[in-house]
């Protein structure tokens, strides 16, 4: 089922309660559908990226309909005009720069302003190598050389004999049939199987197309849950695969007519409603604090799906962010394909309903309350973090993180209580003792220090969750959620609550058979200041760019108070120091109650 918007109004609560309850449980998580795949009916012998929106992009590419295309178009105008080597890349790194040329100027030539343009893309076709990269990047550079091929395809016989059509065909299949995906279903998984899918529809190869969609099915199962959530991150490494899923997707749809942009609708659904203030997603699971390129679907079918991905660009991306810094663009480097993908002309943005809670409605049991869609807005996440849903092995996700039931505050804007995010301690900026996936540095409940595995020493998973139906006011009278799990020998419920009063409440319930020691765990960014420190009451504000959030913290049994000082990994390789709270108490069955003020 997929995730659904809902207003706050008595009348689409009894809807929304109803699907809840219709849906619950829902088996299997995001699918291709078949992986036995359909071929073009005859070779093509135009774009099939560009297709019948041929004029519509040439037309733009002339007159660019907004600021950001006219930045994507000069750019691919800028790569166009570079020299490739001139012969067989000798290393990865040259064959890396010579397919982006390719690929851009394939499409400018495309676009009609050629200027030996053809020349220089077919010249770096024949020669097309790809040193050993790794099974990662020698995919991203196969997706570039494919789509230069692609562009290529409206070039007659005269241009382009079908000589050197078959050497370019023959390279092309043969570095497509070596790439591997190694022994991941996470990410990686996702990049070769599109990019052989691509290759298998460019090239109608039954094997590399079936096999491409066997990879990406692999990839579903193991990485996301059927209502859209991504388990190795939804901004950082989901933009990771959408350029090549992408690509997949349109040619497929374009050349045999098979349609799996509703597939990925989900994608599309959870990006909008988890996405921050500002038009970011969180850094939860192993993620930066980016934009999802959703943008790049706004060539499906489904004009809703198209307007709701063409108004996330629109109207949620900062206008000053860089691309460039999410792994959206791989090893290509450049704004190709978002010029390609991106039709501006054709798709009017279509906003989310009026209403503005989120309630993911499947496996994720993921929920987003907010004051409304503006960049000064309140807004909590709850956050199951859940890993893989179906496993390799039963083995957690490789990127997984100890955030189960994780919360997220920001503050009429300000990103203020935060996840710890990407977990690289290689980078030239990581500092010392930056180990993000502990459950310690994360805003969740602490069952004697952490929150452990589920059953069989794994990682939780969507079976582990109980999802209560939200509960949603009157018009302009908030709406809650609640979400329960069992961890460590302890039976452990979060509810959230937000009252549009600046004001978020969070009730912890934990139970078991035993002694604990539990936590209530809160880090955040900016300035702590301890307010209240007694066995009844702890009260703590974090404080950034005049923006305040103010936790007052009671339980059920008498309070201590740790503090640390930790770091969050903001965008890539840009860290930021952070302070937590530990609320502390010893029980069997106890509570917390928090409030929340952004006052």
């Amino acid at each position: 089922m997929s995730p659904t918007f809902t207003s706050r109004t008595a009348s689409s609560a009894s809807v929304l309660l109803a699907g809840v309850i219709a849906g619950a449980p829902v088996a299997g998580q995001m699918s291709i559908g078949s992986t036995t795949g359909v071929l073009p009916p005859a070779v093509p012998t135009e774009s099939l990226l560009l297709g019948e929106d041929l004029a519509v992009f040439r037309a733009s590419w002339v007159a660019p309909v907004t600021a950001q295309q006219r930045i994507w178009r000069d750019d691919t105008d800028g790569r166009a005009g570079q020299a490739t080597s001139g012969g067989v890349p000798p290393d990865f790194t040259t064959a890396a720069t010579d397919a982006s040329i390719a690929h851009a100027a394939a499409l400018r030539w495309a676009m009609g302003d050629d200027g030996g343009d053809l020349a220089k893309a077919v010249d770096a076709l024949l020669a097309l190598d790809v040193p050993w990269g790794t099974n990662i990047t020698r995919t991203e550079v196969m997706t570039s050389y494919l789509c230069a091929y692609d562009y290529l395809r409206g070039a007659d016989l005269v241009e382009l004999p079908q000589a050197e059509r078959d050497l370019i065909e023959a390279r092309l299949l043969s570095e497509s049939e070596s790439l591997t995906t190694g022994l991941t279903a996470s990410n990686a998984r996702a990049k070769v199987g599109a990019t052989r899918a691509l290759a298998g529809v460019l090239l109608r190869d039954q094997a590399l197309l079936d096999r491409g969609l066997g990879d990406l099915q692999a990839h579903f199962d193991y990485s996301t849950t059927d209502d859209g959530w991504f388990t190795d991150s939804q901004g950082h490494y989901l933009n990771y695969t959408l350029g090549h899923i992408a690509r997949f997707l349109r040619a497929y749809e374009r050349g045999s007519g098979v349609d799996l942009y509703p597939n990925l609708a989900p994608y599309v659904e959870m990006s909008i409603g988890l996405r921050m203030p500002g038009g970011r997603v969180p850094n939860v699971s192993n993620g930066t604090n980016t934009p999802v390129a959703v943008h790049l679907l706004t060539q499906a079918t489904d004009p809703q799906l198209a307007g709701g991905a063409m108004w996330s660009l629109l109207d949620g991306v900062p206008a000053t962010y860089a691309w460039t810094t999410t792994n959206v663009l791989n090893n290509d480097w450049h704004y190709t394909s978002f010029f390609a993908l991106t039709d501006f002309a054709e798709v009017a943005p279509s906003g989310p309903p009026a209403g503005t809670s989120f309630f993911a409605q499947g496996q994720s049991k993921l929920t987003v309350l907010r004051g409304d869609w503006s960049d000064a807005s309140d807004w909590l996440c709850l956050s199951p973090g859940i890993d893989s849903p179906a496993g390799l092995l039963d083995a957690p996700a490789f990127h997984s993180h100890n955030d189960t039931l994780e919360i997220l505050v920001c503050a009429k804007g300000e990103y203020l209580l935060v996840a710890p995010g990407y977990a690289r301690a290689d980078l030239s900026n990581s500092p010392p003792g930056f180990t993000p996936r502990r459950a310690d540095w994360h805003n969740v409940l602490l069952v004697d220090g952490d929150v452990g595995a589920g059953e069989g020493g794994r990682k939780t998973r969507p079976r582990d969750f109980v999802y209560a139906p939200p509960v949603l006011g009157a018009a302009g009278g908030g709406a809650s959620a609640t979400v329960s799990t069992h961890y460590r020998s302890t039976d452990v419920t979060r509810s959230v609550a937000y009252a549009p009063r600046d004001q978020f409440v969070v009730r912890d319930t934990l139970s078991s058979s035993t002694m604990h020691e539990y936590g209530l765990n809160l880090v955040g960014r900016g300035t702590l200041t301890v307010l209240v420190e007694t066995p009844e009451m702890i009260r703590v504000r974090w404080e950034v760019n005049a923006r305040r959030a103010t936790a007052t913290i009671t339980a059920s049994a008498p309070l201590r108070l740790e503090t640390a000082s930790l770091w969050m990994h903001d965008t890539y390789n840009v860290f930021e120091p952070t302070q937590r709270v530990t609320a502390l108490i010893d029980g069997a069955d106890a509570q917390f109650l928090t409030v929340i003020t952004t006052r």
